[in-house]
């Protein structure tokens, strides 16, 4: 009983002290922290207005990116204030809340120093490296508006350059493709067809999905090294020569696959490409048949299999939700020391739920266990 008072005292002081120390020293802090502000925004203007080799220079547009970080610093300021003091109301009023219920349970106050936990507010106004890296923040966030603007510019046009090279080699693919597909020795009659209704929509599907993957990777990759070209002071343009290098590449790339070392290999006027060893090759249909048959037999086992995993698996995770939840609480306030009570008690406020999406992600895996019974039956037969 002495034990269970001594404790219900020390949590009661620990929670009210906590809060009383952990208000008053955000109040403290972030008072000092505006206190600074007007030093750190002139120090951070000045450093602005006058560096010319870290961040800023006086090369392309990192004049008006200048302008625009000395009105963006003193909101970054007031934001570095609020996210200050948001963080030391929070997680310092918990750690005095903890350390203050620990110093009561066992007594030891003698080397505990407050002003240990406000060294986080100290005076960095000497530190320009800090100021630097905010600087360079700033700066890559500005760089962005006009990295996206000029960014969009050239993808476009990048994106339709590859859809003409796709459509001008066209019909030189689809006539090579045919030719080899009509005359190679390679291939028996019924592939033969399925090769000649297939090739054409293959060559359309080609060009839609290179069209489409152009278009979007090309966006991305402009805007990127726009903006870090403005970033590190260069010109926009700096780094625009993949619109020529890779559309050099993208037409070789059609040359290469009708030249001597790809298709061009299939390409005789006999039929026989180089270095052929007789092999032949048509369209299995008993392999096809047997594929067909598989199919079946796995939808067939997939639809037994599915409902049985799914409801072995709900009703076992529904039985062991509410035992599971009681079996770590009773973990959670024997491992956690009592100093630490806020955090036990956020954990086990926190515990139901992630016992029930545990639980949830358990059926989901328990379900997709049944995709095992035809995966067994594929590899081993009934």
């Amino acid at each position: 009983i002495v034990i269970l008072i001594r404790l219900i005292i020390s949590i009661i002081f620990g929670l009210l002290s906590g809060l009383i120390l952990g208000i008053s020293i955000t109040i403290w802090v972030c008072l000092l922290a505006i206190l600074r502000t007007p030093a750190s925004i002139i120090k951070m203007v000045y450093l602005t207005a006058t560096t010319t080799e870290k961040v800023f220079t006086h090369r392309c547009l990192d004049y008006p990116l200048r302008i625009v970080v000395l009105i963006l610093i003193p909101i970054s300021r007031l934001l570095f204030v609020g996210g200050l003091t948001l963080y030391c109301i929070i997680f310092g009023t918990m750690n005095y809340i903890g350390q203050l219920t620990k110093r009561m349970w066992t007594c030891e106050w003698h080397d505990w120093s407050i002003y240990d936990d406000i060294k986080l507010s100290q005076d960095r106004s000497d530190d320009e490296d800090e100021y630097f890296t905010t600087l360079y923040v700033l700066k890559c966030l500005c760089a962005m508006v006009p990295g996206i603007l000029l960014g969009i510019l050239p993808f476009i046009p990048f994106a339709i350059m590859v859809l003409l090279i796709s459509l001008y080699r066209l019909p030189i693919n689809i006539y090579k493709t045919m030719k080899v597909a009509l005359f190679t020795v390679v291939l028996k009659w019924d592939l033969k067809i399925g090769a000649l209704l297939i090739l054409p929509v293959i060559h359309v599907v080609f060009i839609l999905v290179v069209f489409v993957t152009a278009l979007i990777g090309s966006f991305f990759h402009f805007v990127y090294v726009t903006t870090g070209s403005i970033t590190n002071s260069e010109s926009p343009f700096h780094r625009w020569d993949v619109f020529r290098n890779g559309l050099e590449k993208y037409y070789e790339g059609h040359q290469n696959f009708t030249g001597e070392n790809q298709l061009g290999r299939f390409d005789h006027p006999t039929g026989i490409p180089s270095g052929w060893r007789g092999e032949t090759y048509q369209i299995p249909i008993q392999r096809i048949l047997k594929w067909q048959w598989d199919f079946l037999v796995c939808c067939f086992l997939l639809l037994i299999s599915l409902p049985i995993c799914f409801t072995g698996s709900l009703v076992i995770f529904t039985l062991k939700l509410v035992p599971s939840t009681f079996k770590l609480w009773m973990n959670v306030c024997e491992d956690i020391p009592i100093y630490c009570w806020p955090c036990t008690l956020l954990t086990l406020l926190l515990t139901p739920a992630g016992v029930i999406l545990f639980s949830v992600l358990s059926i989901v895996a328990g379900t997709l266990k049944s995709f095992r019974v035809p995966a067994v039956y594929l590899v081993k037969g009934y």
